[in-house]
């Protein structure tokens, strides 16, 4: 089961981790980029009905009109807001790694319309865990993917 929720914009350059912006300037981008996400996923929220999810995996398709060289790291850090946004509408009731794991994040050029694509996918722990949030699983950096070591 999954829910996909369109974003038209894409998160503005003053996110980018590599942008040299005022502290100020970056909060006030961060903010209205947080809110712009949460109207449109409230908006789908209450078109179709959905409740909170309590443990979900996140897939992010970043679509650009031009064909520029992009950077997946970037983008993904500067999609923080737009994570914030989706936590506030109440998708799913936090960012951490007990509740959000991190899917497929996508680039794709040549496009219409620029915006962020999200697909939440239903996911029990076992899902989460395995997704991770850059290789960390379970909470713990560096952990192995597998069953927990038998305690004595």
């Amino acid at each position: 089961m999954e829910r996909r929720v369109f974003v038209p914009v894409v998160p503005p350059k003053e996110l980018n981790p590599n942008a040299r912006v005022h502290y100020m300037t970056r909060a006030t981008w961060t903010a209205r980029y947080r809110a712009l996400t949460y109207l449109y996923c409230q908006e789908e929220k209450e078109a179709h009905g959905w409740g909170t999810w309590n443990r979900a995996v996140l897939s992010l398709e970043f679509r650009y009109k031009t064909e520029r060289r992009r950077d997946y790291g970037n983008a993904f850090a500067a999609a923080k807001a737009l994570i914030d946004g989706i936590v506030d509408a109440g998708l799913v009731p936090d960012d951490d790694t007990k509740h959000l794991g991190i899917g497929k994040i996508r680039m794709v050029t040549g496009v219409r319309d620029d915006g962020v694509l999200i697909v939440l996918e239903v996911a029990d722990e076992v899902d989460v865990d395995r997704a991770g949030v850059h290789g960390v699983v379970s909470g713990r950096a560096g952990a192995e993917v597998g069953p927990e070591p038998a305690v004595p």
